[in-house]
């Protein structure tokens, strides 16, 4: 429901505006045309079934009005071509805008005519344009003489917000939506109320608030049934089936995904396909049924091949696939699927990445990917045969491959020390006898024992936490002298005063990381304060130092560890 087919949204675009307009025609007579003769007009239009003889219609409404210059007529004109032309709807939406951007009476036609052309602009998967055109709907729209215009906007806004990951922010927009829509839509447009209705539970399950989810799935199919929408129930089916796999009840979520995934085959709803084929596909890699996931997971990718398109939520089909034939050692399928991934990444920030937090904002595209798109670009369009083109090719492919290499070798030495991370035990330092010491050190066998006793409780006490430790404020607090201080930590800790303070911090947070939920929910800059540091810069050098990984990699390996669990 929330991909439906460009067909459906002209149909749509079309009730709406014969349902605005037609009562309006009675308020819109001007001197020089008999408004008669453009119901007779109208009437025959909506009750003519050839498209070539609707044309016709339409083609002397237009000359007509243009020819009396009715203004009111030729926008309506305008509107009802750019439904019954498919492949020349921009031109006439265009046309509108031309004439209603003029006068401020004609600001619903305006507001129309922008709608019109974002859903035309997503058919097109250009979402740039697409939301554009729909922030420039939101200033003419008046929702409260048209409100089913506000609906219908609405709830396009909605998926946009929904598709860059905002979802809390969609969820309010949708809920305000079922609103209207029970109040303006529901008895007159079934089928928008219920997908306004679809657009909250499949919200809900990204959130996640999973019990909400399940309720408007079944609100969803009980209202499907009351209105005699059957069909609409399939789009409830999906939902469900996501909600199933968040809910790990995965034989379950396979039961809905299936009969969800061969409705929408049959009517070649392929993002809809592509989304059940999916979830399908993390539910039988859950139940440990590889071969299936595998099915499900390639037939995700084959939809993709055929339209360039795919839900963000989808990337990881990519992810499986590649380490899936990592451990076959099948290098040609694992190039082949990365640059898959490669591909879908540079479409998702082409068209998305721009938007994240700037819905009602300009936006500007980053020149870096502008000029990646640009270069790509120019490598399609190249001849095949071309000798430069294939050097160039090998070249990319060389070098695409050496980098995964690295970067593969990369992942496995930080999992690695995360993993030593995580395991290491605090290692009992072997002491030398403090005569042989005392000699060693020239400090005084009490004194030396004085100060190791006084570290450890400085240690225990995790006095190092405290900012701005120095040298010279420890040894004030000690009562010793910097110098023996300083001898102290250099031979029994094996380090300089500076590691000796940095490593204890170091290894308290970590410890601390391990256990604590919240405490990964802070930034950066906040945990390096937890562990007495002065900044985020000096905190994620230590880290580093000391465990070989940067902090943000072991807060997010952790989060995944306990994900796992």
């Amino acid at each position: 429901m929330k991909n439906k087919s460009e067909t459906y949204k002209k149909q749509t675009a079309l009730f709406f505006f014969l349902f605005l307009f037609i009562s309006s025609f009675g308020q819109s007579k001007v001197d020089t045309l008999s408004s008669k003769s453009f119901d007779e007009l109208l009437y025959i239009y909506n009750n003519e079934r050839s498209v070539k003889k609707s044309k016709l219609y339409l083609g002397y409404w237009i000359k007509k009005a243009k020819k009396e210059k009715n203004e009111f007529q030729l926008l309506l004109g305008y509107e009802l071509a750019s439904t019954l032309y498919n492949d020349k709807s921009l031109i006439y939406l265009d046309s509108i805008l031309s004439i209603s951007l003029k006068n401020n009476n004609y600001k619903a036609f305006t507001a129309s005519a922008y709608k019109r052309k974002g859903e035309y602009f997503y058919n097109k998967r250009d979402f740039k344009r697409e939301l554009k055109n729909y922030i420039l709907a939101k200033e003419y729209a008046d929702y409260d003489k048209f409100p089913i215009l506000g609906c219908l906007l609405e709830y396009n806004i909605g998926l946009v917000k929904n598709r860059i990951g905002e979802h809390k922010e969609a969820l309010i927009i949708h809920k305000n939506n079922l609103k209207l829509t029970g109040k303006y839509l529901k008895g007159k447009l079934n089928e928008e109320y219920l997908q306004s209705i679809y657009a909250v539970s499949d919200t809900y399950n990204y959130i996640p608030n999973l019990d909400s989810a399940f309720y408007y799935n079944r609100l969803g199919v009980d209202e499907a049934l009351r209105l005699q929408e059957k069909e609409s129930i399939v789009f409830f089916t999906l939902s469900q089936g996501i909600t199933h796999y968040y809910k790990e009840q995965y034989k379950l979520s396979i039961d809905s995904l299936t009969k969800a995934s061969k409705y929408f085959k049959s009517k070649e709803d392929l993002p809809n396909t592509s989304e059940s084929y999916y979830f399908l596909g993390k539910s039988y890699e859950k139940l440990g049924k590889i071969t299936k996931a595998v099915e499900s997971f390639k037939k995700v990718d084959s939809i993709f091949r055929k339209t360039n398109d795919l839900l963000p939520v989808l990337r990881g089909t990519y992810y499986f696939l590649i380490e899936y034939v990592q451990k076959k050692d099948d290098l040609k399928a694992q190039i082949d699927y990365t640059n898959q991934l490669i591909k879908l990444d540079s479409i998702l920030h082409a068209n998305e990445l721009f938007i994240n937090k700037n819905l009602i904002k300009e936006y500007d595209i980053p020149n870096l990917i502008s000029k990646k798109e640009k270069l790509i670009y120019q490598l399609k369009n190249k001849e095949k045969k071309s000798i430069v083109f294939f050097w160039m090719l090998l070249l990319a492919t060389l070098m695409f491959i050496i980098i995964a290499i690295v970067q593969n070798k990369k992942r496995k030495t930080y999992k690695s020390r995360f993993e030593e991370v995580i395991k290491k035990t605090e290692a009992v330092e072997a002491a030398e006898t403090t005569e042989t010491t005392e000699i060693k050190l020239n400090i005084p066998k009490e004194t030396i024992d004085k100060v190791l006793s006084d570290l450890s409780l400085f240690e225990r006490d995790k006095k190092f936490v405290v900012k701005n430790i120095t040298l010279n404020s420890l040894a004030k607090e000690l009562n010793t002298n910097t110098q023996y201080l300083s001898k102290v930590v250099n031979h029994y800790k094996g380090k300089s005063f500076s590691a000796y303070l940095s490593d204890l911090r170091i290894e308290y947070i970590v410890d601390r990381l391990k256990e604590d939920k919240i405490l990964r929910k802070f930034t950066i800059k906040a945990i390096a304060k937890e562990a007495g540091f002065n900044n985020a810069e000096s905190f994620s050098k230590a880290f580093f130092k000391a465990k070989g990984i940067k902090p943000s990699y072991f807060l997010k390996e952790l989060e995944k560890r306990d994900d796992n669990l």
